[in-house]
């Protein structure tokens, strides 16, 4: 009879393997590097600064550096994810932004942080599962292809 309870509390506790918190050894830096730019580093800190102030308008952010000799922005937003397609609730986890520019070409770098933003409803989760992981990374795509847009001056 034990068996079987193990058996059933065994089969209850398995899950899908992209609904699993994720190894902190798979997260990566993501770096974004954008080149032929023709833009002088003044007007490419510019760009981005605009950018920031715009994109980051309606999330909580902190941008810590604004070094405009430097050409640089060091910051942290936050992004929103879900453990599992099936699953309404959505957890928040922080990253870290680093930019950087010189004469025609710039770099981005966005990184995941372990722990649980005071606004994340899933204060279990230090990483997201494996299918969060993934909604961040696309989202991170997408900030570099806005990012990119705006610093070559397409809409």
């Amino acid at each position: 009879m034990m068996s079987v309870f193990v058996l059933f509390l065994n089969g209850c506790s398995s899950s899908d393997p992209l609904t699993m918190q994720i190894d902190p050894v798979n997260v990566k830096a993501q770096m974004y590097t954008y080149s032929d730019l023709n833009k002088n580093q003044n007007e490419l800190w510019e760009i981005t600064h605009q950018y920031l102030m715009n994109h980051y308008e309606q999330h909580q952010t902190e941008i810590r550096v604004m070094d405009r000799a430097n050409a640089s922005f060091i910051g942290k937003g936050i992004v929103k994810w879900k453990i599992s397609p099936t699953t309404p609730l959505y957890c928040y986890s922080a990253y870290d932004f680093r930019f950087m520019a010189r004469d025609n070409k710039a770099r981005l770098q966005l990184k995941l942080l372990p722990g649980v933003p005071s606004l994340s409803g899933c204060h279990d989760w230090e990483l997201p599962s494996e299918y969060g992981y993934k909604q961040i990374l696309d989202k991170f795509e997408a900030i570099s292809t806005q990012l990119n847009h705006e610093l070559i001056g397409e809409d």
